[in-house]
């Protein structure tokens, strides 16, 4: 039996897209989950020049802008306060930069990866109804997988009826399941064969954000469907669809909380913030920390990831803006945020044209890659996702991928 060089090409494309997926989505889980994690993602980003479409292969303004943030960040280490986190940190940021870029210049790779992590995203929902379902079964299962240092707060969690799935952290868990409301909100619209079916996935998604009880989470899901409808929804109907969905948002919470009592952890915390004269929970003091260190370094900041290090707390600002001013500097703030922002813009003109194109150029997966990256956007007003593995390789991806739909219309951009 013979195999054709187009199959084994798209199975190998399969098995090697499987590996990528599980080692991002399960980034926060233990070694078991993901043994030799460093060794396998520099196994990932050589393999992934074999996938790469070289007729794509052009040096853009967005590239460059890439390019030049890596040397910078090269540089930076020379001059870091905590010169290992540094090394690690940009050594990770080009691994994850190679693989997106790869993946983002072959058509197929960046189809087969959407739909991979529709799947992954899927199995989290999964886990998390099924923890809650099952709290005890999933302790068993699950505390053996994880770092012992990490297994009392997931118990502690887990007896607040508080959603972590297959993570360690509530705010991953929230991230997950923002995604996935993304991809569900999405097909429900463009995806008429199996609307339902959507539908029904979006408002477990929803319900699955508010479990995790983390506010922020919550309000980027509200902020995220009424953005959808902004975008995809003719001005003559916007005003009268957005009412709509506030009032599905409000039912849907109506709903959730006659089947799980805790569901408003979130407005529980924010109260007992308030009533401690805190509710920031503790990021303010963080924020005057990290301004007093960049007044000390305003040129050149203290180094990728050296702000826990240099401050003495062993934890980030909690604001990637902050702790991207405290950690680059003045000359590095700039040269860090532009090629990202400009990646975004590019990203919103490509939904523009897909939706004033009525679905006739490009694909819808363009709307889940531009509404991914302002999710995380947005995220990073209270943390730092940035520094997480998972979070910046998978903003570099949907970046990345979303970019290079710009590629197949010249009304929208240049190629990536």
């Amino acid at each position: 039996m013979q195999i054709d060089n187009n199959t084994l090409r798209t199975t190998s494309q399969r098995i090697y897209l499987f590996v990528l997926m599980w080692y991002a989505c399960f980034a926060s889980s233990t070694i078991i989950l993901r043994p030799y994690a460093s060794t396998v993602w520099v196994i990932l980003a050589i393999i992934s020049f074999f996938f790469r479409d070289i007729s794509t292969f052009k040096v853009s303004k967005l590239i460059f802008g890439y390019i030049t943030l890596i040397i910078f960040l090269l540089f930076n280490t020379l001059i870091s306060q905590d010169v290992s986190s540094s090394v690690l940190l940009v050594f990770k940021f080009i691994l994850y930069f190679v693989i997106a870029y790869n993946i983002a210049c072959n058509s197929s790779t960046r189809s087969i990866t959407i739909k991979m992590a529709f799947v992954f995203l899927l199995i989290h929902l999964f886990i998390i109804y099924f923890q809650l379902a099952f709290p005890s079964v999933f302790n068993s299962v699950f505390l053996g997988l994880i770092p012992q240092s990490a297994s009392l707060l997931v118990i502690k969690r887990v007896s607040l009826h508080m959603a972590i799935g297959f993570n360690t952290q509530t705010g991953i868990a929230g991230f997950w399941m923002t995604l996935g409301l993304i991809f569900s909100l999405v097909y429900s619209k463009y995806r008429t064969d199996k609307k339902i079916i959507y539908r029904l996935l979006t408002a477990l998604f929803a319900i699955a954000i508010i479990l995790t009880r983390k506010r922020i989470f919550v309000l980027i899901f509200i902020i995220i469907i009424l953005l959808f409808e902004l975008l995809t929804t003719k001005k003559s109907g916007r005003s009268f669809k957005i009412v709509v969905t506030s009032l599905i948002i409000v039912f849907l919470f109506y709903l959730a909380s006659s089947i799980f009592p805790n569901l408003f952890g979130v407005i529980d915390k924010m109260t007992q913030l308030l009533e401690e004269d805190d509710v920031s929970n503790g990021r303010f003091q963080l924020y005057e920390t990290a301004l007093n260190l960049f007044k000390e370094n305003a040129l050149f900041g203290v180094g990728y990831g050296a702000f826990g290090t240099v401050s003495g707390l062993g934890v980030g600002v909690h604001n990637a803006y902050l702790q991207a001013l405290v950690e680059f500097g003045l000359a590095g703030f700039f040269v860090f945020w532009i090629p990202i922002v400009k990646g975004l813009s590019i990203s919103f003109n490509t939904v523009r044209s897909f939706v004033a194109s009525n679905g006739e150029i490009f694909s819808c997966d363009s709307i889940i890659t531009f509404l991914g990256q302002i999710v995380i956007m947005l995220w990073c007003f209270t943390g730092n996702p940035f520094i997480d593995d998972t979070v910046l390789f998978i903003f570099i991806l949907l970046q990345m991928i979303n970019i290079s739909y710009s590629n197949r219309n010249h009304k929208v951009g240049k190629t990536i």
